[in-house]
């Protein structure tokens, strides 16, 4: 897979289609809280946006031998792209909260903004209350639950990179198969929902499908090219 840096369908970062599936999902999600009612499926945006973070995750990762070096630059990457509008949105977050928050809503709130920062909110949220409940919707950091299961899959995901180029599309197969089994196990099996919305398992194959699509799409148009 290494040797399709030069195809065309890699030469640019940018995508307008991609941004244009990333906008509709944005959209669907805010008039999904806004209307529920009016757009109760609206929560569709929220796995659109997984698959496309895959997609993208794994473009950027066929692009050049995995080595140390650039699983390190991978992670910078992403350090320099999430923690800056992260670190704003916890301290204003830390700001409001000491000016208009009692003690124990601040103790409450705190756990929140350590595990937004550390990217495990996910976890505390399993734990808690459904996220379409009163109490979770009262709750201004509960949305940083996708973020951190993204960069949980982020944090893992790029060592299936350092097999043989023949094992990663299998590799990424035989993961996207459990976790989508894992899903279909919770969904109809088991009572245990908050584990179905929040688990990084059972969300973990809707970014594996994005990725499955570009090891497809390179493979594919890498083939094309040598006939």
């Amino acid at each position: 897979m290494n040797t399709l840096s030069n195809n065309k369908f890699f030469k640019s970062n940018y995508d307008p289609f991609i941004d244009g599936l990333r906008s509709i999902s944005v959209i669907f999600v805010i008039f999904f809280h806004a209307y529920p009612k009016i757009f109760p499926n609206g929560f569709i945006g929220v796995d659109v946006f997984f698959v496309i973070s895959g997609f993208l995750i794994t473009n950027l990762l066929i692009k050049q031998k995995m080595s140390i070096n650039v699983l390190l630059n991978f992670y910078a990457r992403r350090i320099c792209r999430i923690f800056p509008a992260l670190i704003i949105v916890l301290l204003t977050s830390i700001v409001i909260a000491i000016n208009y928050l009692y003690k124990d809503e601040f103790i409450n709130l705190s756990k929140y903004i350590f595990s937004g920062s550390l990217f495990f909110s996910n976890f505390i949220s399993m734990r808690e209350f459904s996220y379409f409940s009163i109490d979770s919707s009262l709750k201004p950091l509960n949305h940083l639950w996708s973020l951190a299961i993204e960069e949980q899959f982020y944090i893992l995901f790029p060592f299936i990179f350092f097999l043989k180029n023949k094992y990663i599309f299998r590799g990424v197969l035989f993961l996207f198969v459990i976790s989508f089994l894992s899903n279909i196990y919770h969904a109809y099996l088991n009572t245990n929902l908050l584990t179905l919305y929040y688990s990084p398992w059972t969300r973990a194959w809707e970014l594996l499908a994005g990725s499955l699509l570009s090891l497809y799409i390179s493979e594919k148009n890498f083939k094309s090219k040598k006939i």
